[in-house]
C-alpha cells in the first residue's frame, strides 16, 4: 500500500512495509530525519475511510552500510497520537486477539495475523478520537473477525473469478 508523509519535511511518498499498533514502517529513499514530526495518511485493505495519523520518525534503516532485517530503505514511524494507558493495553491485547481468531477460524496464521493489525490500526484511530471502549478486547475480536471475513469473501470472489475465466473457451480454438 501506498502512504503519504507530511510535516515541515514536504510531502513525501512511500510505500507501506509494516503495520503495528505502535507505528508503521515505510519504504522511501528521501527520509526525513531522526525525530521529525508529521502527519501520515493510508487506505487499508477492506476499510472505507483513509486512515491519519500523527507520527514522529523513530528510527531509519538507510541502504548503506546495512539493511536491517533485509527491509528496504526507510524508516520507522511511531504513532504519536496515543495515550500510554491505550499504547499498553493494544500491546497486550493483541496476542490475545490472535489466538482467539486462530482458535476460533483456524486456517491461514498470516490472514489472521493481517486482520489483528488491522484492527489494532482501527483502534489506534478510534481510540485516540473517541477514547477506549467499555469492553477493549470484544472491540478488537469484533473488528478483527469482520477483517478476516472480509478477507476471505475477497479471496472467495477472486477465486470464482480466476475459474470462470479459466472456464471460457479462446475464440476461435476447438
Amino acid at each position: 500500500a501506498t502512504c503519504t508523509l507530511t510535516g515541515r519535511f514536504g510531502i513525501r511518498h512511500a510505500s507501506l512495509c509494516n503495520l503495528s499498533v505502535l507505528g508503521v514502517y515505510v519504504a522511501l529513499e528521501d527520509m526525513p530525519a531522526l525525530g521529525a514530526r508529521g502527519r501520515i495518511s493510508f487506505h487499508l485493505p477492506r476499510a472505507s475511510e483513509e486512515f491519519r495519523a500523527e507520527v514522529r520518525v523513530c528510527w531509519q534503516n538507510p541502504e548503506f552500510p546495512a539493511r536491517a532485517h533485509a527491509l528496504p530503505p526507510g524508516c520507522g514511524l511511531c504513532f504519536e497520537n496515543l495515550e500510554p494507558k491505550q499504547e499498553d493495553l493494544l500491546r497486550s491485547l493483541a496476542p490475545q486477539v490472535l489466538g482467539i481468531l486462530l482458535r476460533r477460524y483456524g486456517g491461514n496464521f498470516a490472514n489472521a495475523e493481517d486482520a489483528v493489525q488491522e484492527a489494532l490500526i482501527e483502534a489506534a484511530a478510534t481510540w485516540a478520537a473517541q477514547g477506549s471502549p467499555r469492553e477493549p478486547r470484544a472491540w478488537l475480536i469484533t473488528v478483527a473477525q469482520r477483517r478476516l471475513i472480509d478477507h476471505w469473501r475477497s479471496e472467495t470472489a477472486r477465486r470464482a473469478r480466476d475459474e470462470r475465466s479459466l472456464a471460457v473457451p479462446e475464440a476461435g480454438v476447438d
